[in-house]
């Protein structure tokens, strides 16, 4: 998608289809348009000239625990709340293939595409490891993998920001979903379900 732009009672909706080489554009129409593009979300609202919202990346990572002392955990455990709000902290999550994760962290990166620039190193995680399960040693650990949350507030905010499920007020067939981090992904049905009734009065 390259562009929208408002026609009427439906959005137009320019896309490029295809590799950069022989890319074709196209252009269709749509009743309604349903913004849930993560990290993008912001820029998306942008083409519609709504520039509320700044999504800021944050960088999670994990490392795996692999070795006799995987098996010390069998179930989620989390630490206390952080007290300024960037994230639960780091936590260990059980995998289904009998090891388990730390993490995530949670890290301002620039770039919404800087999933692996200067990673954190093993002995950070252990450091965290051990204020839940002193035995961890950082030979325990192995680095895993990372993902970026489209976090709402900037890195001097402190506290939470809650995510955007709204209509745009100037393009009454958009509907915004923006900064959708955790617990994003485990409220999805109820958030599906609001989102239906919004694209009904949409509809209508």
């Amino acid at each position: 998608m390259v562009s929208l732009e408002p026609s009427g009672k439906s959005v137009r909706v320019g896309l490029r289809i295809g590799d950069e080489e022989d890319a074709q554009n196209e252009t269709i129409e749509a009743r309604c348009v349903i913004n849930a593009a993560g990290l993008y979300a912001d820029e998306v609202a942008a083409m519609l000239g709504n520039r509320s919202w700044k999504i800021y990346p944050v960088r999670g990572e994990y490392c795996e625990v692999r070795g006799p002392r995987s098996s010390l955990i069998n179930n989620l455990v989390y630490p206390l709340p952080h007290s300024d709000g960037l994230s639960l902290g780091v936590h260990f999550t059980k995998t289904l293939w009998g090891t388990f994760l730390l993490g995530p962290t949670a890290t301002y990166v620039e770039g919404k595409d800087n999933y692996e620039k200067n990673r954190l190193p093993i002995a950070d995680f252990a450091h965290s490891a051990k204020t839940l399960l002193p035995e961890i040693e950082e030979k325990d650990l192995q680095l895993g993998y990372s993902g970026l949350r489209p976090k709402l507030a900037a890195p001097d905010h402190k506290g939470i920001m809650d995510f955007v499920i709204m209509r745009d007020p100037a393009v009454a067939q958009a509907i915004h979903l923006v900064g959708m981090e955790s617990p994003g992904l485990t409220a999805a049905p109820a958030v599906a379900e609001h989102v239906e009734k919004l694209v009904l009065e949409v509809l209508d």
